[in-house]
């Protein structure tokens, strides 16, 4: 647990280096231990996503979580020009975000009952899971 002290500087810029160069070794370390954590619950996220709905239920509970498996709905962008063209028709530039469908602003077209040219919905499935 991280401590609840606050946390000042070094008085000397030599020490200030030092530090900075300690605390990026530090967070690497975590980062990487994180990355590692991440991997696996990935692999476990895909293993129950693939493996539940072959049988019959739609999630599966342990000692201290219940897992399920959900659909959201994704904005999936199937042809960019017919999309682009609209957003310059309509000026709803919102519609995107850098390269790729905004899917905010696309889903609150379609909750107007509104459709985004060369934009579908999509089921994707993601696991959601609760401490029981």
């Amino acid at each position: 647990m991280a401590s609840t002290k606050k946390w000042t500087p070094p008085k000397s810029l030599a020490q200030c280096a030092d530090a900075c160069y300690t605390i990026k070794q530090e967070r690497l370390e975590l980062q990487k231990k994180v990355d590692e954590l991440k991997d696996r619950e990935q692999q476990l996220k895909d293993k129950l996503t693939a493996e539940l709905p072959k049988g019959e239920a739609s999630g599966i509970a342990g000692k201290v979580a219940r897992v399920a498996i959900l659909m959201q709905l994704h904005a999936d962008l199937k042809d960019e020009k017919k999309a682009r063209d609209y957003a310059v028709k309509t000026g709803r530039w919102d519609l995107f975000y850098k390269l790729r469908v905004a899917e905010r602003a696309v889903k609150e077209m379609w909750d107007d009952g509104k459709n985004v040219p060369g934009v579908e919905p999509v089921e994707v499935p993601f696991v959601s899971v609760n401490k029981l």
